[in-house]
């Protein structure tokens, strides 16, 4: 029977213990490392909600209007709201002062948007025949969101109602519907109470 150097067998099961001590220890360390990372993430996106991805799992949006400023200049609009009518050219801005409308001041909720182009647009209505009143409608500015779950208050500027001569005398009383697209796709909508013309 041929001699066994017990000394070699028991250096190559030592050195096998370690490697697996050791690559049990690299994997222990990774697995660390990953909690570490995807905490930190996690953390940050609870801090800085800007940053985290939207899932786009859920997609909803609402509007409301919370009150109304009747017969406001665009001129005035303007000098509170710049922001609101940066696309105005100079000199629509000069003519701004002698056009008047309403601010009506809307609660956006979207979701599933972030970094999406949504805008809203509005037509008004007579409230007494609750029919569309001819060439009342407008565009306001586009929203941007910048969370996947985004709240804010916009102002908004809707023009009185002047419809073309051949549509007969503007209507006393109207309301504003205000409508949130993306695209061709209406997410959501919100009338005005009733407003009376240059009052």
């Amino acid at each position: 029977m041929p001699a066994v150097d017990t000394c070699d067998s028991v250096a190559e099961v030592s050195e096998e213990r370690s490697v697996r001590h050791l690559a049990g220890a690299a994997w222990r360390n990774l697995g660390t490392a990953v909690a570490v990372i995807e905490g930190s993430v996690l953390l940050a996106f609870t801090l800085w909600p800007g940053l985290a991805p939207d899932p786009g799992t859920i997609q909803a949006a609402s509007v409301s209007v919370e009150t109304v400023d009747s017969h406001v200049s665009l001129y005035h609009f303007d000098q509170y709201y710049p922001a609101q009518l940066k696309s105005l050219t100079s000199r629509a801005r000069r003519q701004a002062k002698t056009a008047f409308g309403s601010v009506v001041y809307l609660q956006v909720k979207i979701q599933g948007k972030k970094h999406g182009n949504v805008t809203l647009s509005y037509v008004s209505y007579d409230s007494a025949t609750r029919s569309e009143i001819p060439d009342s409608g407008g565009v306001s500015e586009g929203f941007q969101p910048n969370n996947p779950s985004d709240e804010w208050i916009a102002p908004v500027f809707v023009f009185d109602p002047v419809p073309p001569p051949s549509a007969g005398l503007p209507p006393k009383h109207f309301f504003v519907r205000l409508r949130l697209f993306d695209g061709n796709v209406l997410l959501a909508f919100a009338d005005t109470p009733q407003l009376t013309r240059g009052g």
